[in-house]
């Protein structure tokens, strides 16, 4: 930041004191220090003066301005222009914010804008260390921050990125940060997005009455909930569900273009990505060894069939499961030219799980070659999960039918709730792993993983009915039925759910797989008709 800055609001006499100090960052060791660094987009710094005033700058690069920069400017609408208007309303209106100083543009168009700075711990830090305080303390915290929360909509305004990162914990209570996306709005829905945005995410650290007191204190309920409060407190939470799904939504299309976390790899005639922390020349080694397909190679084929080869690579400290797909005909590949190719599919289905928070095997990187625009070959490498076991063939010692049941039933809740379909949900497709909370389960074979925004009854029947299908005879129709009792009354089916239960069963026995209904009442129902037929 060694340019010069032309000034357009704030502070004089600190804004000379600034522009000496950015003007050559040298002459001034200690005094600048850079908290934050994102090409292209911001960075951010914390800046002592010559008068000993500590100040938070933000410099808003011009590249990550968007189209009609100008316009923008002009009409005060860019980030910047916004933030300091915010800002000065919000801090003159006694809303905990920080107070603005000055607001300016760099030579290079950069704007910068200055705040004073505040000293304290973000609420995801607080929440994440929950010894730092009592009970008490805890709870009056949460009811400091949804006070905030409402003074600040009270006052006029929506914040567009409310989350537990951008609210500061200061000893003089909680302040509101980051307000370059503030826009003035009043309307009843933008403040339960808002809200949802927040109650999304405390989501994994909060217990349910916990985030009921927040959203009580953001939404100024007081006392006893009657029933329009209620209605209130449950649009909320409608809100960060949608929020949940809007946010995973997002990351799994991040999955597919080079950022922060992916990067683009190309071998020969083949295109891709990898995770960072995954090498190119790792990958490529990985690759070559499957290529090769010799156990002194350090490959061990662990499935083939006319759909895909799966593959053990071992290669030094690395150990990986490599899925090399077989695209079929034209037709196959006709499909594979609009919905992408299998391990692409695959690429998207992992992280998009992983992003909802559902056990899967970890994709580290895919290739794919294409010919004419068309997918004729393509290949994802996982997570070796081998250690792991598999949901069809436990060994009675290691976990009982109920633990087994249990673990599915969670697996098949939070796919579902989140608006998941597996495709192929079959117990050999669960690897089971145990953790201090009992077993957990991860997917693999990812490439028919699917998200929409709403399951039907039809769509969830049939997930459950492949998995029934897949557990073998020894799991007893009481576990199963119990496992069933706890989905239904964790999603309820919109029609009638002894009917779904029997569609369940029917479509079971019809895929003829490892589950005969024997001691099934329902099973027994349905097979005069089988017979019949």
């Amino acid at each position: 930041m060694t340019q010069e800055i032309r000034w357009h609001r704030g502070n004089r006499a600190i804004q000379t004191q600034l522009a000496t100090t950015l003007a050559d960052p040298s002459r001034h060791v200690g005094k600048l220090e850079l908290l934050f660094d994102r090409p292209g987009r911001r960075r951010l710094f914390r800046l002592t003066t010559d008068a000993g005033d500590r100040l938070f700058v933000k410099q808003i690069c011009r590249r990550s301005f968007r189209a009609f920069r100008g316009a923008a400017e002009a009409a005060g609408l860019d980030a910047a222009a916004r933030e300091w208007r915010a800002l000065s309303t919000l801090h003159r209106a006694g809303v905990a914010v920080p107070e603005p100083i000055a607001l300016g543009t760099l030579s290079n168009g950069d704007r910068v804008v200055a705040t004073r700075f505040v000293e304290g711990s973000t609420l995801k830090d607080r929440l994440e260390e929950p010894d730092r305080c009592t009970r008490s303390e805890h709870n009056a915290m949460l009811v400091a921050v949804g006070k905030l929360v409402h003074c600040f909509h009270v006052a006029g305004y929506i914040h567009r990125d409310l989350h537990w990162g951008n609210i500061l914990i200061a000893k003089s209570g909680p302040v509101l940060l980051d307000l370059q996306a503030a826009l003035p709005a009043s309307v009843a829905f933008a403040r339960r997005r808002d809200l949802g945005h927040l109650d999304y995410s405390v989501s994994q650290q909060l217990t349910i009455s916990d985030r009921t007191r927040l959203r009580a204190a953001a939404l100024g309920i007081e006392g006893r909930f009657g029933p329009a409060e209620r209605r209130a407190l449950r649009a909320v939470g409608e809100a960060s569900i949608t929020s949940g799904r809007t946010h995973a939504a997002s990351r799994t299309r991040r999955s597919l273009r080079p950022g922060r976390q992916y990067a683009s790899i190309r071998f020969g005639l083949h295109r891709g990505l990898r995770r960072r922390e995954v090498s190119e020349r790792d990958v490529a080694t990985v690759l070559a060894a499957c290529d090769a397909s010799r156990s002194d190679a350090g490959c061990q084929i662990l499935k083939a069939d006319a759909r895909a080869q799966v593959s053990a690579v071992s290669a030094g400290n690395l150990s990986w499961i490599v899925k090399d797909y077989r695209n079929g005909g034209w037709l196959r590949r006709a499909a594979d030219l609009f919905r992408g190719s299998p391990a692409r599919r695959a690429w998207l289905g992992g992280h998009g799980l992983l992003a909802r928070g559902i056990g899967s095997a970890r994709p580290l990187a895919f290739v794919e070659r294409r010919r004419f625009g068309v997918p004729v070959a393509s290949t994802i490498v996982l997570e070796d999960l081998r250690g792991l076991e598999s949901a069809d063939d436990c060994p009675t010692d290691w976990a009982d039918e109920r633990e087994i049941l249990a673990a599915l039933s969670r697996l098949a809740i939070d796919l579902h709730r989140r608006g998941g379909i597996h495709g192929d949900l079959k117990a050999s497709h669960v690897l089971l792993e145990r953790a201090a909370d009992g077993l957990n389960g991860r997917l693999i074979d990812l490439d028919g993983v699917r998200f929409r925004r709403r399951l039907s009854d039809r769509a969830r029947i049939h997930s459950l009915a492949q998995l029934n299908a897949s557990l073998p005879d020894h799991i007893s129709n009481a576990e199963r039925l119990r496992a069933f009792g706890r989905y239904a009354a964790a999603i309820p089916f919109r029609g009638d759910t002894r009917r779904c239960l029997s569609e369940i069963v029917a479509i079971s026995l019809a895929r003829r797989h490892r589950w005969t209904g024997s001691d099934c009442s329902l099973a027994n129902q349905n097979r005069p008709q089988e017979s019949a037929r």
